[in-house]
């Protein structure tokens, strides 16, 4: 299985100022995608760009070997090895770990040495500046009230 090419997508949260989320998707011969969410607020081009050049170097390769990958990204880039780079090398790596899994059956998890907690708990975080009623709205339905909206 070889890497055939990779893919950003930029999607729009419809948020002012623009908060974009970033994900991307490399694909294989073998008809499997990775895909992976990597970023931060207000660095969209700049990460594209990067992800765009840096998975050019992945064009060709094994994608389970993921260890492998990661460390001669991080060799390409040690002149400007930090912030929005590392960024988009994790981008590229989490696509990398879900491909590894798909490609062995497993889930990621599975590879990184099983689970280390039988629970979690979760929390709202994304879009912590709107309710679930708000967000509901945007999206022109209405929210069931859990009695957690505010």
């Amino acid at each position: 299985m070889k890497i055939t090419g990779a893919e950003t997508f930029v999607v729009n949260t419809g948020f002012r100022p623009p908060r974009p989320w970033l994900f991307c998707a490399i694909r294989t011969d073998a008809g499997l995608t990775g895909y992976s969410e990597f970023g931060s607020d207000g660095v969209t081009r700049g990460l594209v760009g990067l992800v765009q050049d840096l998975a050019q170097t992945l064009i060709g390769q094994d994608p389970t070997s993921v260890e492998k990958h990661y460390v001669d990204l991080y060799r390409l880039t040690r002149q400007a090895s930090y912030g929005a780079t590392q960024m988009a090398i994790a981008g590229l790596e989490l696509a990398l770990w879900d491909l590894a899994g798909k490609a062995l059956g497993v889930p990621v998890w599975r590879l990184m040495g099983g689970p280390h907690r039988e629970r979690q708990r979760v929390y709202w975080s994304h879009l912590r500046h709107l309710s679930r009623r708000e967000l509901a709205a945007l999206r022109g339905g209405a929210a069931a009230d859990d009695g957690r909206s505010r």
